[in-house]
Order: C-alpha cells, then structure tokens, then sequence
C-alpha cells in the first residue's frame, strides 16, 4: 500500500495540532464568538483624572444659591438700615425739633411757649398720641417738608384753586391757573390735609364751617366763657387748621391767602373769649394775622377793622387814627413820599373807619394792673406796627404818627432799656425784645416825620438811635455770624429767640440804610469841601454795615469776588450795595476832580462789578 493510501491513526502533535484546535468550527447553534482566556488588567494609576458629570451641576447650584443668599441678605440690611434712618429721623424730629411746648397755661408770666409754631405737642411737645401712628408720621413729614423743603431749591408749576368747600380735605394742587409755588410748602399741605382727615376719622372736633353769607370783617359780638374754653373743640384740631393756614400763607397765591384767612377766622370764631392774659394776647395774635392777610390781598378797609378789633381786646382805642384821617383825607400835601420805603404813589386811599366795634364786642376784662401783661403787651405792640406801616403805605402819614406815638407809649418809660446780661430767661427775653421793637418803631418815625418834614423833630437822630439799640440786642443774642441763636433745645425761648435774631438783622440793615440816605443827602451850603468827603464817607460806611448785617440775615458767606457781583444776594442787600456804590462815585468824583456834586435823589442803578 502506499503512503497516500495509508490511513492516519492519531493526530499530528506540536504546533500544528494546536493550530488545528483553533480553527476547528463550533458546532451548529452555538455562538460564533470566539472564547479568549481573561487576562489579568493592571490598576488605574491614581493621578489619572475621573469623569464625574454631576460636579459642575452641584458647583452651579451652589453658587448661584450663596450668590441668592447675599443678595437677600444685603437686601434685608438694606430695608432695615433705611426703616431704621427713617424712624430715627421722625423720632429725631419729634423729641428734638419739636421738644418745645407750644401752649402756656393761664398763669403764665410772659407766655413765650404760647407763641411756637403749634404741632399739636401742647404742653409737652411733640406731636399728639391720639392721632396714631400714621397721622403722626404724616405731621412729622409736614414739618419736614416744610423746615427742610422737598430737596429741589427751584419752584416748580403747580395749579391752584380756591376750595369749593373750606371743610374739603383734599389740597390746593389741582385745577384753576398754573402759579409758580414752592414744592416743599406744597408737599407739606398736602400730608396736613392727610393728618387732619385722620383725626377727623378718629372723632376730633374741628371748629365749623363759616357761613358764606356773613359779612366781611370781625364778629360784632363775641361771649366770652371760662367754662368751656373752646365751645367743645379739640385744642389738636385748632393747632391742625392754624399749621394749614400758616403753610398756605408761605404758598403766597391770592387763592391760598383767602383760605389761610378763612381758616384763621374758623378758629378765631370757635375760640370764645375768656380773661386773662394768655387767651387774651391769643386771640389779639389771631386778629392780627387775619389783618395782615386782608391787607395782602387788597382791602385795607378790612384790615383796619381786624386790626382795631384786636386792640380792643386789651381795651386800646385808636382816637388819634379818627381825627388824623379826617385831616389828610382834607390836607392836599398830607400824600405819601416816593422816599418812603414801605409806600409808593400808587397806594390806595386809605381805609374807612371800622364802624362801632367798641359798642358791639365784648371784651373780657384783663388783669385788675392797668399795666399790660408782657404777652399782651407784645400782641398790642405788634399790632400798632402793622397798622402804622398800613397808613403810611396808604399815605395816611398823620395817622401813622399818631399810631406810632401810641406805640411808644407803651413801652417801659426810660431814655434806653437796659439790655440784659443774660438772653436766656424769659424775663430777659421780654427786655430784649421790648429794645428790638423801640428800635423798630425809631425807625418808623423817622421815616414818617422826614415825609412829613416835622419841625423840631431830627430823623437822623432817630435813626441813630435805631441803628444803637439794633446793635446792642445783636450784640446780646448772637454775634453777627453765625446767626443761629444757640440756646437749649425744648425750650419755648427758642424759636422766639431765633424770630428776634432775624428781625433784628432786618431792622438793623434798614436803620444803617436809612441813616446813609440821610447823611447822603444833608449838609448845606456853607458845607465845605472836607466836610462833605468826611460826610459821604461816613454813609458809606453805613451803606457798608448794611450790606453786612442783610448778608447775615441771609446766611450766604460768599467770596469777596461774589460780593462785588452780587451773586447769591437778595433785592435788599442789592439796594443797599447800589446805596454804596453811589457814595464812593461821589467821593472819588470830589477827590480826584475835585467838582461838586449833587445828592442824587432816588435809587441810582450803579454798576456793582464798578
């Protein structure tokens, strides 16, 4: 047999055979998948990076979380810091601003509190409990706004229109003609009005309304009672209308001054008259301000007759005023002056006399002393000065004179008052402003008797003499600058204090003015040359003083350069400077010339950058 025929009786072995197993076919149904032996794999290094898909979700989340977290943090410090500025501010205003009482009992002296501006606070200041916390933040924000103003020192346009009611409670923006008010006074109305529509929910009385139909003027007949002091009106309610008349009074429209009258007449007409002086000097106060209110708007008539009604109360009579007006309404040379600085030739004729007020009001007896009490005596004081200014305005310059010497009259009898060493006691606040008003009331009768060209009567001398007590009140409240008057806080000194501080500045810059006018314009003509430099000089230097004293008024402490352009400067203190300027034109125009030149008469404009 050969070797291909021979048959194999085993498998070939080695590596043959083993490459046979490998190739051998699996058998049918099962898996094609070739089987390998599991090797063993080596450890991951451990510095080799991970894949891990929810980090960067859980890091987002967290921080978008604490981002949220600060956010609501720095918002609620935020709402607490300014909840906390907000409330300090008003209790600053209420324990602090308005610490002072502003209602004086009936046996008070010189009844100084009774004179503050009234936030409800009565004898213990602040604002009232009982209008609750709403009403109460609303006075606080009135008073801001009305202190401090609303932020923005320009006035804004704003639309006015008299009330149809005097009882709405909404405010005067809104309808009729477009006037030009200042916003901080219109904001502050405007949270009144909020405050006195609270109180009117919680039940308190306010005085009613006034017939439309009754006649201009004061009441004719007035009772008086010491059982019920206010007839059943809430004092809160009085102090709520008298701060909304004062308001509308600063807003200076001719419909917010009516309104301002009607409110001051509700109460005047609500607060039946009692004795003593404190109700007594009130309710002159009252009078005085419907006066002045009737005399802005335009009818004398009815402000000689408030302001004669209120004389009254402390039993003063007006007879020279009767006699005088009958001589200058006769007299063709009794007119007004242009030179005088509180009239002009264009004023009305003056008002008719007030008819029988001493036969139909009551008036409640005073003290058993003749003598006035101090807050009467003030009331009574400030009353003949407003009715002096109006004759002399309206040209009635006789009834001015014998105003004026009624006035003085009145005051303590001593060739000076003496200014005391201390300006804090109400005693001494009484002389001191008993000086002011001496100083004041110079001043008026010099004005009037140079009009009148009195004989035996020097105006200079009393201008003089109005520019030395003006010096010496000054000198004993406050120095010039600052003008703010630093006594106790919650005192009832203090705002009248600082009142008399102001108008004392006034009166100073006015009796400095006038006294320059009449040293520009004296001398004569034996008058020589140095005499007349020596003089000029002399009115410039109280041009000077004028200028100071109205700049202090004012509070701005400009540069020199602002002084000379008048920038930041109001009218009065630019009047004074045109004083000034044509002086020293006189005196360089004499030196440098050497030509003599006439007083000019009238306020000549001259260039203050000259």
């Amino acid at each position: 047999m050969s070797l291909a025929m021979r048959p194999i009786s085993r498998p070939l072995a080695g590596p043959s055979r083993l490459r046979l197993k490998s190739t051998v076919q699996p058998a049918r149904g099962m898996s094609s998948v070739p089987t390998q032996t599991p090797r063993a794999t080596a450890p991951m290094p451990s510095n080799m990076p991970r894949e891990n898909y929810s980090a960067p979700l859980s890091y987002t989340v967290h921080y978008v979380g604490r981002t949220l977290r600060y956010v609501a943090y720095g918002v609620i410090g935020l709402g607490a810091t300014a909840l906390t500025a907000y409330e300090g501010m008003h209790q600053y205003v209420e324990h602090v601003q308005l610490a002072a009482p502003t209602r004086s009992h009936d046996d008070d002296t010189f009844a100084w509190a009774d004179e503050n501006q009234a936030w409800t606070g009565g004898f213990s200041g602040g604002t009232d409990p009982r209008l609750g916390f709403k009403a109460r933040h609303a006075l606080r924000g009135a008073y801001l706004f009305w202190e401090w103003g609303s932020g923005d020192t320009s006035t804004i346009g704003s639309h006015h229109s008299l009330h149809p009611s005097f009882g709405s409670r909404r405010g005067m923006i809104g309808g009729g003609g477009v006037r030009r008010t200042d916003r901080g006074y219109e904001l502050a109305e405007e949270f009144i009005d909020a405050t006195i529509t609270a109180a009117e929910k919680r039940g308190f009385v306010f005085p009613p309304e006034l017939d439309r139909a009754r006649a201009a003027g004061p009441p004719e007949v007035m009772a008086f009672s010491a059982d019920q002091p206010n007839d059943g009106v809430d004092p809160t309610a009085i102090d709520l209308l008298l701060l909304k008349a004062g308001v509308l009074e600063r807003l200076n429209t001719p419909e917010t001054l009516e309104h301002a009258k009607e409110l001051y007449e509700r109460v005047i007409h609500a607060d039946p008259l009692r004795p003593g002086p404190v109700p007594t000097a009130r309710t002159m106060r009252l009078a005085h301000k419907i006066g002045d209110l009737a005399a802005r708007s335009g009818d004398g008539a009815e402000a000689q007759e408030w302001w004669a009604w209120g004389l009254q109360r402390a039993h003063i009579d007006l007879p020279a005023i009767k006699a005088s007006k009958a001589v200058s309404s006769s007299s063709s040379n009794g007119g007004s002056s242009s030179w005088w600085s509180w009239g002009n030739k264009s004023s009305p004729a003056p008002p008719a006399e007030p008819a029988s007020l001493k036969e139909t009001a009551a008036v409640p007896p005073l003290a058993s002393d003749p003598k006035l009490a101090p807050p009467v005596l003030r009331a009574a004081l400030a009353l003949l000065i407003s009715a002096s200014a109006a004759d002399a305005q309206g040209g009635s310059l006789d009834a001015a004179a014998a105003v004026q010497s009624l006035a003085i009259s009145l005051l303590p009898v001593s060739a000076r008052l003496a200014v005391p060493a201390s300006s804090t006691g109400p005693a001494s606040l009484q002389e001191t402003w008993l000086e002011s008003r001496a100083a004041l009331l110079n001043l008026h009768r010099a004005s009037v008797a140079y009009a009148r060209k009195e004989k035996g009567v020097k105006p200079i001398d009393l201008t003089g003499n109005s520019t030395d007590r003006s010096e010496a009140v000054l000198a004993q409240l406050t120095p010039i600058l600052p003008t703010a008057y630093t006594s106790p806080r919650g005192t009832p000194l203090e705002q009248p204090a600082n009142r008399l501080v102001r108008d004392t500045l006034l009166t100073a810059a006015e009796a400095y003015y006038t006294h320059a006018v009449f040293l520009e314009r004296g001398g004569g003509s034996k008058e020589s040359e140095q005499d007349r430099v020596h003089r000029l000089e002399h009115s410039g230097e109280c041009y000077e003083r004028a200028m100071t004293l109205a700049a202090a008024e004012s509070g701005t402490t400009n540069t020199k350069k602002d002084e000379e352009d008048g920038v930041g400067r109001g009218e009065e203190w630019m009047r004074y400077w045109r004083g000034y300027a044509r002086v020293r034109n006189k005196i360089m125009a004499d030196v440098d010339a050497g030509k003599e030149v006439k007083p000019a008469d009238g306020d000549a404009v001259a260039n203050p950058k000259a």
